[in-house]
């Protein structure tokens, strides 16, 4: 993988720790959920060089700790599952040689109960979980984009988030005032989950600034 890749970020804290971080990279909004399947219009311009790059947070299932960087082999959800090319989630790998690469599932939700972590990681043999990937692989492909997923976990699968499901519409944006009263009414695991998401965006930024270095002896723009 050569050159400084377009990377495609949910908006919102992802895409503003992106930016802030690796000020001088392509950057390109997606929105939230299954909605990210609707690609933004300034993609029909991209021309990269190599598969884009979607960058963001997942939640864990298993084996993997907080603020962990993976990177995916695969995405399953109803529909089935989407695997990566080897080649290219190997030559991702090399250029972040401390991810680690694990399956992923995609679901509709929010998952705040340990419990239910448990099961979607039996039930899909998923390390991670996310609402977006197997919507925006399978449009890219549609349009013959490659791409690859890199991710920083957000939260500890041993723990309970606050009920923040109703936080978020069909449309993956945030309700406000719905998000302020899971704080309020369960304040132990608001703190730890507002700790525990400052730290993956921090980590999420040093990733994307780490990705837009271009390698030693690789031509710009390859």
């Amino acid at each position: 993988m050569n050159g400084a890749p377009v990377l495609l970020v949910p908006h919102g804290a992802e895409e503003d720790a992106v930016r802030r971080a690796a000020p001088s990279a392509t950057v390109v909004g997606i929105r939230a959920g299954a909605s990210a399947a609707q690609l933004p219009d300034v993609l029909s311009g991209v021309l990269p060089g190599g598969p884009l790059i979607v960058l963001g947070l997942c939640g864990a299932l298993r084996g993997v700790r907080t603020g962990a960087t993976v990177i995916y082999r695969d995405a399953v959800d109803e529909q089935g599952r989407y695997t990566f090319d080897g080649e290219q989630v190997a030559a991702l790998h090399a250029r972040i040689p401390d991810a680690t690469l694990v399956h992923a599932c995609t679901i509709d939700h929010v998952v705040t109960r340990a419990t239910e972590r448990t099961a979607l990681a039996a039930a899909y043999n998923a390390d991670v979980v996310d609402m977006e990937t197997t919507h925006i692989a399978r449009a890219l492909a549609a349009r013959g984009h490659a791409s690859l997923v890199i991710r920083i976990a957000s939260d500890d699968p041993s723990f309970d988030l606050p009920p923040i499901e109703a936080a978020f519409g069909t449309d993956g944006k945030l309700r406000p005032l719905q998000l302020a009263r899971a704080f309020i009414t369960h304040p132990v695991a608001a703190v730890r989950f507002i700790r525990d998401v400052r730290r993956a965006l921090d980590v999420l930024g040093q990733t994307a600034a780490r990705l837009t270095v271009i390698p030693s002896g690789a031509p710009k723009g390859a």
